[in-house]
């Protein structure tokens, strides 16, 4: 799953407060910048405390806070959800009454819990772009074949009519199939989409 734009929540723990702010991300730099944005933006905050998964890559930071206690209780709730290409960065105000281990455990995890109950998640899949030019008399066949098997993205009317679409497949022998041969789908890359 995915991330399909940031979000943020907030608890409260003991008078101290926990902002939780996700990230959607596609680099570890990307990532540390947004890191060092949120430090920007809460510089009286005791600790910023983060998580990333990307790819495989799984970072995570206490900031500050007793080792194992923040950085990897959030990166735990991430790995729960199942979630990529994410980054989570937790800022905590300190209210005056010390959590202990288990408190600060639980306080993070609480905190990007509550964040991803309003984040909107999809599932990332690999598509397949192409271009394909046909005479107007297969027109109506070939937008049928399109809007039941993928998304059309584009399409241009000139003395024949070129489509520009995405497909889950390789469609090459179902073209040759619906045009007769006539036509010859042009592959132009891959690409994720969300869902």
């Amino acid at each position: 799953m995915r991330l399909l734009s940031d979000t943020m929540g907030e608890i409260e723990v003991k008078k101290s407060r926990f902002l939780c702010y996700l990230h959607r991300t596609e680099s570890e730099d990307d990532a540390r910048n947004f890191i060092r944005s949120i430090r920007k933006e809460h510089p009286q905050a005791r600790h910023v405390c983060t998580a990333m998964v990307i790819e495989g890559l799984k970072r995570s930071s206490d900031d500050g806070e007793p080792s194992g206690t923040a950085g990897r209780p959030i990166l735990s709730v991430l790995e729960g959800a199942d979630l990529d290409h994410i980054c989570a960065a937790v800022v905590r105000y300190f209210g005056g009454t010390l959590l202990g281990t288990g408190g600060l455990v639980r306080a993070y995890s609480d905190a990007v819990k509550t964040a991803l109950e309003t984040a909107v998640l999809g599932e990332a899949r690999t598509m397949r772009h192409y271009s394909l030019t046909v005479p107007y008399a297969l027109s109506g066949r070939i937008e049928n074949w399109i809007s039941q098997r993928g998304e059309l993205l584009d399409t241009l009317y000139e003395e024949t009519v070129t489509y520009e679409f995405l497909v889950p497949d390789p469609i090459e022998p179902e073209i040759a199939e619906l045009t007769s041969g006539t036509c010859t789908p042009m592959f132009l890359g891959e690409e994720v989409t969300e869902i």
